[in-house]
């Protein structure tokens, strides 16, 4: 991911976005967190980084902190297993986040399950 610093929900919802645009073939999504608001586009463009491999969307984001774009990509197998049971539970972890204590309040619902319950509302 390249573009300005992102917080977790962001970074979960841009995540969903690209999810649900990879399922139902859409090139432009509307999104809006308690942080930012913006659109993630995509032309499907397949990317390759090292062994890791997928699809690439830029996300065009408005803020208290500015405007900025970040330029990410999904790995295929990530996109393939949002149909399975993994993922109930997950954090996204920080250089700060070496301590339990830390690390159990970043513990948030399976950024999967999320995805799989937005796609299941729409």
């Amino acid at each position: 991911m390249t573009g300005g610093h992102i917080d977790d929900d962001t970074r979960d919802e841009l995540f969903i976005a690209g999810y649900q645009m990879a399922g139902s073939l859409q090139r432009r999504r509307k999104f809006r967190t308690n942080t930012y608001e913006g659109c993630v586009e995509t032309s499907f463009k397949h990317v390759r980084l090292g062994a890791l491999s997928g699809y690439q969307f830029t996300a065009h984001l408005d803020g208290k902190q500015g405007s900025f774009e970040v330029v990410y990509f999904l790995r295929y197998r990530d996109l393939a297993k949002l149909d399975t049971n993994d993922g109930e539970m997950s954090r996204w972890l920080g250089l700060d986040d070496d301590k339990p204590a830390s690390q159990k309040k970043r513990q948030r619902p399976g950024l999967l399950a999320r995805a799989r319950n937005a796609r299941d509302s729409n």
